[in-house]
């Protein structure tokens, strides 16, 4: 018998990094995906809310400012 325990998997394509058990990972403020911190915008975590920004939006969201 198998015990499943509460775990992050990091959404990212590709990737499917766990997490340890009983942690869980940020996800993304803009799309909503659990990242795992290869995937995280670097100081874009944010402890209080949980929140970071993923590698794939902050690049969307420079293209933009730079519009």
């Amino acid at each position: 018998m198998s015990l499943t325990r509460f775990a992050s998997i990091c959404d990212v394509p590709g990737c499917g990094k766990r997490s340890a058990e009983y942690t869980a990972w940020p996800h993304c403020i803009a799309c909503g995906r659990d990242l795992c911190p290869v995937h995280r915008s670097v100081g874009s975590y944010d402890e209080e809310t949980g929140t970071a920004l993923c590698l794939d939006c902050a690049k969307v969201l420079a293209v933009k400012e730079h519009v």
